[in-house]
């Protein structure tokens, strides 16, 4: 979490919005590019998961000031602790590890064929997803000054 200095110097003359390039600079230090933090910055834009200063739907730049919608708050504090939504977006979730996508592969094969997999069964996949992304948030620590990954199940 960001603290008040952080925030406080961060904000753009209006409480909650942060420049893209901020973001970008903070989670480049975490490992990401701050070019696909700009694209995927406009694609929260137009799925009105963020909202820009400028107004504009369709693209952000590095210099333009972003905030989260209700419904992008919505997305990061309430679905994501929600068995249902992790397990729905692993379909969609690019993983590049092998043995984990196929993992994913052979439950979502299963309740193709039985038309319904349960709580038990998708805990297990989304398990094995957050066992990944632990895995790979080690290996950004390890590459970069970053915190480490703290993040514990709920």
């Amino acid at each position: 979490m960001a603290t008040a200095e952080q925030l406080h110097s961060a904000r753009n003359g209006v409480e909650g919005f942060f420049t893209v390039e901020r973001i970008a600079n903070e989670l480049q230090r975490r490992g990401f590019v701050p070019e696909d933090i700009l694209a995927a910055s406009s694609w929260l834009l137009q799925k009105q998961l963020i909202e820009a200063d400028h107004m504009n739907q369709s693209k952000v730049e590095f210099y333009d000031s972003i905030k989260v919608t209700a419904s992008g708050f919505i997305h990061i504090r309430i679905l994501c602790e929600r068995l249902e939504y992790l397990y729905g977006v692993l379909t969609v979730t690019p993983i590049s590890e092998r043995g984990i996508a196929q993992d994913i592969g052979e439950y979502v094969r299963r309740e193709n064929q039985m038309g319904h997999l349960g709580g038990f069964q998708q805990l297990r996949c989304v398990e094995g997803f957050l066992k990944y992304l632990k895995r790979k948030c080690g290996r950004l620590f390890q590459k970069s000054d970053a915190r480490p990954c703290t993040a514990q199940p709920a």
